[in-house]
């Protein structure tokens, strides 16, 4: 399954050095680049219409960066 969609560019496959080994890269893989696509648009349940956009949500209280800011401290 993976190999047919990598055969029709829905997920694109990259590699990327790894630090600690460097002699063996990390293979990659995603769909970011490829979001244009109708067929990912269409796997990934969005449409052309932008009010079908990601919106995200309020939440109340303070951003979960400060509560680990206090913490720490």
């Amino acid at each position: 399954m993976l190999e047919a969609v990598i055969n029709k560019r829905f997920v694109l496959v990259g590699k990327v050095p790894n630090p600690k080994s460097p002699q063996f890269p990390v293979t990659t893989i995603r769909i970011e680049k490829n979001r244009l696509m109708p067929e990912v648009k269409a796997v990934l349940g969005q449409s052309d219409s932008p009010d079908l956009d990601f919106a995200p949500i309020e939440i109340s209280g303070e951003p979960l960066s400060a509560t680990i800011l206090r913490e720490r401290r």
